[in-house]
């Protein structure tokens, strides 16, 4: 009937295991490896948790939570367990965050049936939600994160439920009138259901109408109003040459200043180093590009920090290039020029990495692509074959893998 207070700065936790009562101290993070129970109370006071896919974490019909804050949340599912019949309303809290934000969902049913246990699984996942059609009291739904929350038994006895739901907000969700702040659920056929609730404030809450069925479920406006910020699409970055290539696109901005492209070698502590300006409002589909000419050596990660022209801001999720040993590539495309056969060598590359190797026309067009794998400090002699046959010009041949691109220009005369 005690405590297992976990206080290190970053530990895991292996094999199932049942607690009476499990405290996160100490900052840093627990990883949860297999299944996990708790009993009677999870304890969230510094540090944050993090838990694998399908039922990592578990707490029991009798179980609470306690504390949650920015400084120490759940990140990944969580199991809630509730009996059927109860006494009344049942409340459920998920105390989900993730990159420094904390974005709890709590959950209240009325169960009646049999004697069963229900299970609630719920997850935070940033980002946005599936394309689905919104109704016609709600205007546009927020790209920047979503909740699931489904609902199973694990006897087949019939049981009926009137939930409602409650999520809680920030300034990172931009929401500017709060008394057109609605909840949306989807209905597992491409749609978005309208479940209500008003907001509580500019920062705060929002609690939905009574429903019956469990899914997705999001910030949702009535009207133009609450942003429900940029509706970002993509961030790729990719070793080029010795700098680093970044490109984003948006689907939707509203009041969008500008973005700050931030990096950091331990995917936490992030810096500014390119500044791109923004689109302002559009309902077009936009395309950024940036480039980092001083980049650092070994993996570093890359983030946007989109800024409002009011001053609010909000992050993209982090993206991550591995320079090791990268900027020693060098490429020899000879002869050079050419009328007939030609090769590429490729040298002193410190990692191996599986590469596609492209021959690309003076238009942009590509000629032909092959597949290597290319050893580790050791030269790579790759056979470009016959190109005299193609017409005279400047000819580019490059050589790319998820993270990098080098290229070489080969001239055929």
């Amino acid at each position: 009937l005690g405590t297992v207070a976990f206080n290190g700065s970053a530990q895991t936790l292996l094999g199932e295991t049942t607690f009476y009562g499990l405290e996160k101290l100490g900052g840093g993070t627990l990883d949860i490896v297999d299944s996990c129970t708790v009993t009677n109370t999870l304890t969230l006071t510094n540090g944050n948790i993090n838990t694998p896919s399908g039922e990592g974490l578990v707490l029991g019909s009798s179980a609470t939570v306690v504390g949650g804050s920015a400084n120490s949340y759940l990140t990944g599912p969580l199991v809630q367990v509730a009996r059927v019949p109860t006494a009344g309303a049942e409340e459920k809290r998920f105390p989900f965050g993730s990159d420094g934000t904390y974005r709890p969902v709590t959950l209240y049913t009325d169960l009646s049936g049999t004697g069963n246990d229900v299970y609630y699984r719920g997850e935070l996942h940033e980002g946005p939600p599936s394309n689905r059609i919104v109704p016609g009291a709600i205007d546009h739904v927020s790209q920047l994160r979503y909740y699931s929350i489904n609902q199973s038994a694990r006897l087949p006895d019939p049981f009926a439920v009137a939930a409602t739901v409650q999520i809680e907000y920030n300034a990172d969700d931009e929401v500017d009138t709060p008394s057109e702040l609605r909840l949306v659920k989807s209905d597992g056929s491409g749609n978005w259901i309208d479940i209500g609730g008003i907001g509580s404030g500019i920062t705060g809450s929002i609690t939905s109408d009574t429903f019956s069925s469990f899914s997705d479920f999001a910030l949702g406006s009535s009207t133009e109003n609450n942003p429900l910020p940029v509706e970002l699409l993509t961030l790729t970055a990719r070793a080029q040459e010795k700098s680093i290539y970044l490109r984003w696109a948006t689907a939707s901005e509203t009041d969008n200043s500008h973005f700050v492209v931030e990096r950091a070698t331990d995917g936490e502590h992030f810096m500014p180093v390119i500044t791109v300006p923004g689109a302002g409002t559009s309902e077009q589909e936009q395309w950024y590009e940036a480039w980092d000419h001083q980049p650092l050596s070994g993996k570093v990660y890359y983030r946007l920090q989109q800024v409002d022209f009011n001053g609010e801001r909000a992050y993209s999720r982090p993206v991550s290039v591995d320079l090791s040993g990268l900027h020693r590539i060098r490429m020899t495309v000879y002869p050079n020029p050419t009328h007939g056969k030609t090769s590429l060598m490729i040298q002193e590359l410190a990692v191996e990495k599986d590469c596609q190797v492209q021959l690309i026309s003076p238009r942009g067009e590509l000629l032909q692509a092959s597949y290597v794998r290319t050893p580790i400090n050791s030269p790579l002699l790759v056979d470009l074959g016959e190109v005299g046959h193609y017409p005279p010009g400047a000819y580019t041949v490059v050589v790319r893998s998820k993270n990098f691109y080098w290229s070489e220009k080969l001239l055929i005369d």
